[in-house]
């Protein structure tokens, strides 16, 4: 989620900052906690071989709007038996804000830090059943929009800056600066690489941005050449859809196999049985599929293999749902439906399974993705899940 575009909800961000920076004066130093995990049977549970059973999560963070979340450390737990078993926690009233914890590799993980005062991310390595904090991500502590090249030897990375310049303090607002720099993964070789928003890097290593007043669509960035590309063209996407005017095309996200483009569409619909939208379009940027929702399309997420894509709809207040569409050609299954709201989901990195994170009952589900639905519970060690690995390509509301 990158830094908040409408004023009130910076203001919100930076509210909460201020109550989790209240707490840390309150507790003093506030040292690090790091406790092992434990098996069923109360043994340390080792980190497998292999990383594809492991699960990251933000501990206190909440993917309901309508509760609070409040971010206060980080941990990993692994599957084992239909159940998540809690391997490392990292519990700090100053840890997870923001995005919360995201995988870096199989075995590195990097944390954002609360703010106020802004202060760079940290990185930590998963060793047996210990999470070790090796060293802040070399990144000044502004930097609130990042994105690590697919071959992890880059970073961009967008600022924020106060709003106002005569402000004084820094419980007030801020703002992205629309300026993206681009560095080495060490930190060298930093430079100011172009004007506009940051939002991820492509597959083929090139940045997706938009224009500074967010009103153009964006567009795949050659960090070498300046060129630029649109993956996917608003235009072109209206007149398949069939909206009555413009349409607002989202920000785009490839699948695992390289072959399809998705990004939820915003217009003005001909019939009021549409809300939302998620195009599917080849690499070439000829749409294939629209998937329709009368409800907000709240989160999509493309399997770590082939093209299953998942997605899931909130109706206000509700109901919830989740669907599952195995390739452009195939129907779209409902999954699950509910009143009470959930709509983090993560795949499994075997595309088999998912993990559907449900804050309200303080669950977990292991949603099988084709049927039959055989769906199983395990209890709610943190919200933003992030199976492990690869982590999905994803795009929320």
């Amino acid at each position: 989620m990158p830094w908040p575009r409408n004023e009130i909800m910076r203001r919100r961000f930076l509210a909460l900052f201020a109550t989790a920076a209240a707490s840390l004066v309150a507790i003093g130093v506030g040292a690090f906690l790091l406790s092992r995990g434990e098996d069923e049977e109360g043994k340390a549970a080792p980190v497998e071989a292999s990383t594809r059973s492991l699960i990251l999560y933000t501990i206190g963070a909440s993917t309901d709007p309508y509760r609070d979340s409040s971010p206060n450390g980080f941990g990993v737990a692994r599957l084992r038996n239909e159940r998540f078993v809690r391997v490392a926690e990292v519990r700090n009233e100053q840890l997870g804000w923001f995005n919360g914890a995201e995988w870096l590799d199989r075995r590195r993980i990097v944390v954002p830090q609360g703010a106020p005062p802004f202060r760079r991310r940290l990185i930590f390595r998963l060793s047996d059943s210990d999470l070790v904090r090796e060293r802040p991500l070399p990144l000044p502590g502004r930097d609130t929009t990042v994105a690590f090249s697919p071959d992890r030897h880059s970073i961009a990375s967008e600022p924020i800056e106060p709003c106002k310049p005569e402000q004084k303090t820094v419980w007030e607002c801020y703002r992205q600066t629309g300026e993206i720099y681009l560095q080495r993964a060490d930190g060298s070789g930093r430079r100011l690489l172009s004007e506009g928003h940051l939002d991820a890097w492509t597959p083929d290593g090139r940045l997706l941005v938009t224009s500074l007043d967010y009103n153009k669509p964006y567009a795949a960035l050659d960090v070498q050449t300046g060129d630029r590309s649109l993956p996917l063209d608003p235009k072109r996407m209206a007149t398949f859809a069939g909206t009555s005017g413009a349409a607002v095309v989202g920000t785009p996200r490839w699948s695992a196999d390289g072959r399809y483009i998705a990004a939820r569409i915003s217009a003005r619909w001909p019939t009021k049985a549409t809300l939302a939208a998620v195009v599917i379009a080849d690499t070439s940027g000829k749409p294939l599929r629209l998937l329709h929702s009368r409800y907000v399309i709240s989160m999509f997420a493309w399997s770590p293999k082939g093209h299953r894509l998942a997605y899931t709809t909130s109706g206000f207040p509700d109901p919830h749902e989740l669907f599952i569409v195995d390739s452009p050609e195939a129907p779209a299954r409902r999954v699950m439906t509910t009143e009470r709201h959930f709509d983090w989901v993560s795949w499994a990195p075997d595309s088999r399974r998912l993990v559907l994170d449900d804050p309200v009952e303080n669950l977990w589900w292991l949603v099988p993705a084709q049927p039959p639905y055989t769906f199983v519970t395990s209890p709610r060690l943190g919200g933003r899940p992030l199976w492990c690995c690869p982590v999905n390509m994803y795009a929320t509301q």
